[in-house]
């Protein structure tokens, strides 16, 4: 069992802790500039009426008993409703917030390694790699994302609460862990694996297995099991509700397994080497066998390697399967939304291949302090910068946009993003434009086309827009999508009659898109078709429940419509 710091160690931890707050607030002090963003942010945040109403007793019992975008995060809203009272809807000052969660994860990540294994220096290096790497700047940057550093810092709270109990069995450690971890789960349920985490560090570095009975150590976390499960039954049922949730027969489960092993080779590969990370990871949606295949031998014969070494390099394997476990819930074998993987969901896996290198290279070098501060503070030092630099890019949507279109090839899922995030955009023409001069880099399917038609209706080039319609329709004559827009672009010429069999033609079998209704009921509207209109309106309520704009509209309509 590692020993616990000791009163000669004390100062200077006093001293990194607060060196490694400051470092991680200049850093991110970029963030301060940044505006709210159009994904994710109006759902959870400026257009989530609860929220925008601020802490109220109404609002906490809802933050319980609803979901936001197929999430379950009570914790979280409960935050952004409480900023609101206190700042209102200031993004300035949320971004801050998630800057000062994050630090305060890095520093009790670092006191609670540093009590864990009795190691200062490496407990602080460890801490900073996560304080300051790029890959989390997704989780600080993105508004959205307070439910990741929210989560993060409990999740530290509760490795710290657990070391008083494990090392010292008071009981105060263990109802700490207990709350601590209940409120991490509120804020995001990514801690599900925490129980599991902490039975690596009874493996390393706590060494409790030989000494304690396997089964005492699995009963005294049975209530954090427990607690965990709720959460995820929590969890499953808000994702089972959502729209957002991608089915077998949308996904195939090969394309998934695959996917979900080669994401592992991706998040070492952006922790190693932390460049072109952006919003949006395309999915393959097809089973990428030898990519994966050859992925799984690389980390089965590291997982072999650790094994081998358990005795002598323990924290070899405790690191890297806090690494592959943390993930798991993350992989996407229940997907919710398009990505293939994200940033943010490697913000707590991370600090097991942090804790795997580090504690490697402090048993390989040589007892050279230079030497030694010299091999931590170069990679320290680069991520600070590449992180510094990775905060411009979210300043708003078009930054965002732009860096996204300089690192990562589109596909139709990112594009239907940015052409959502356009609706809103002050800049929209120039980030269309931006977009229509990436098409040479995917290909031409009917959907590439019915994006790119949107795009140059956004910009008013309505001949272009007709084109790329046409060019659709050509490949997916029964797109519904495809036959709406060409029929809103009809309709910016003139062609009334021809907008009409278009918007006919995508409602012909049986209930249509939201899309559809809604921009026909405004086509019917604008021709005076009142009543005609009136009942698109309601057709396209009743596919979404929760538009209170479209609500207000119809009301509004029916006003016009008494004589």
């Amino acid at each position: 069992m590692q020993s616990s710091p000791t009163s000669k160690d004390r100062p200077y931890g006093i001293l990194i802790a607060v060196a490694l707050l400051i470092a991680i607030v200049v850093v991110y002090s970029g963030v301060a500039r940044c505006d709210f963003i159009s994904f994710d942010d109006p759902a959870h945040v400026y257009k989530n009426p609860i929220v925008r109403a601020g802490l109220t007793g109404n609002g906490v019992m809802k933050a319980f008993t609803e979901t936001h975008t197929a999430v379950w995060v009570p914790l979280t809203t409960i935050s952004f409703m409480t900023d609101v009272s206190l700042f209102g809807l200031n993004p300035s000052a949320m971004h801050l917030e998630n800057v000062a969660w994050h630090a305060g994860a890095a520093v009790l990540l670092f006191l609670a390694l540093r009590r864990l294994t009795g190691r200062l220096w490496p407990s602080a290096i460890v801490a900073a790699l996560f304080g300051l790497h790029p890959v989390n700047v997704e989780s600080v940057a993105w508004i959205t994302e307070r439910k990741n550093v929210l989560c993060g810092f409990f999740f530290m709270l509760a490795l710290y609460a657990w070391s008083w109990w494990a090392m010292e069995r008071r009981i105060l450690g263990w109802w700490g862990t207990f709350l601590a971890l209940a409120a991490s789960l509120l804020a995001k349920p990514m801690a599900v694996t925490f129980p599991c985490v902490l039975l690596l560090l009874d493996f390393w570095p706590l060494q409790r297995f030989p000494r304690v009975a396997w089964y005492r150590l699995l009963l005294e976390k049975v209530p954090l099991f427990l607690l965990c499960a709720a959460t995820s039954y929590m969890a499953a049922h808000a994702a089972d509700s959502s729209k957002f949730v991608v089915t077998y027969a949308q996904l195939p489960f090969p394309a998934r397994v695959t996917n979900a092993i080669c994401s592992y080779g991706g998040y070492l590969a952006d922790l190693a080497l932390p460049q072109n990370l952006t919003l949006f990871y395309a999915h393959p949606r097809v089973a990428q066998w030898w990519p994966a295949a050859a992925m799984l031998t690389g980390l089965l014969a590291a997982l072999g390697l650790a094994l081998w070494r358990r005795r002598e390099q323990p924290y070899l394997l405790a690191g890297l399967l806090i690494f592959l476990g943390v993930l798991v819930p993350s992989l996407g074998f229940v997907q919710v939304g398009e990505q293939a993987r994200a940033d943010r969901f490697v913000y707590l896996a991370e600090i097991g291949i942090f804790i795997a290198v580090v504690w490697l290279l402090d048993a390989a070098l040589p007892k050279n302090g230079r030497l030694r501060a010299a091999v931590a503070a170069v990679p320290i030092a680069a991520f600070s910068v590449v992180t510094f630099n990775q905060t411009e890019h979210w300043e708003n949507d078009l930054s965002l946009f732009r860096h996204t279109l300089e690192v990562a090839p589109m596909d139709s899922a990112m594009m239907s993003l940015w052409l959502n995030a356009l609706d809103t955009n002050p800049k929209r023409a120039e980030a269309a434009q931006a977009l229509i001069e990436t098409k040479p880099r995917f290909g031409y399917q009917s959907g590439h086309w019915d994006l790119l038609g949107r795009l140059h209706l956004t910009l008013g080039n309505i001949p272009a827009a007709e084109e790329d319609f046409r060019k659709g329709l050509a490949l997916s004559p029964n797109d519904r999508m495809l036959h709406t827009n060409h029929a809103l672009a009809l309709a910016s010429e003139g062609e009334n009659a021809g907008a009409e069999a278009e918007f006919k033609t995508a409602l012909a079998d049986g209930p249509g898109t939201y899309a559809a209704h809604i921009n026909y009921a405004t086509f019917l509207e604008r021709q005076g078709r009142k009543q005609e209109a009136r009942a698109e309106y309601a057709k396209a309520l009743q596919l979404t429940l929760t538009d209170e704009g479209l609500a207000i509209a119809l009301r509004k309509l029916d006003e016009r419509l008494k004589p």
